[in-house]
């Protein structure tokens, strides 16, 4: 991989992923999809029920917030994942998870519209 900001990305979501294993979730590191893109990551929970959530995880690591631009992408690509899978959109979450500078995964921030938190919480 000869671009930088693809390998920087590519390592965000690698750490987030290992991260997620050494917490103890059940987490997928996802393909890439073309056109129609599924996330990066999924983190399912409880993992071992007959329906999970499933949380579909777009990982950012930009010098520049986009918020509503990596809320909108996450939205699309957990669509994408739904569809793909052939899951009910309403066990299906869209988050966005930005890297923060001079920290590590722990402290990145998780960023969801504030409805999808609302229908995670019910």
């Amino acid at each position: 991989m000869s671009n930088p900001s693809k390998r920087k990305g590519s390592k965000w979501e690698t750490d987030t992923r290992d991260y997620d294993i050494e917490q103890g979730f059940d987490v997928t590191r996802l393909s890439p999809n073309g056109a129609k893109d599924i996330g990066d990551k999924v983190i399912r929970v409880p993992a071992r029920a007959v329906t999970p959530v499933h949380y579909v995880f777009e990982c950012k690591a930009e010098r520049a917030l986009d918020l509503a631009g990596w809320v909108t992408e996450a939205a699309i690509e957990a669509d994408n994942y739904a569809t793909l899978n052939r899951l009910d959109p309403n066990i299906v979450i869209p988050v966005v998870l930005a890297k923060r500078r001079m920290a590590g995964v722990g402290r990145a921030y998780v960023i969801q519209e504030y409805d999808w938190w609302l229908h995670d919480h019910r």
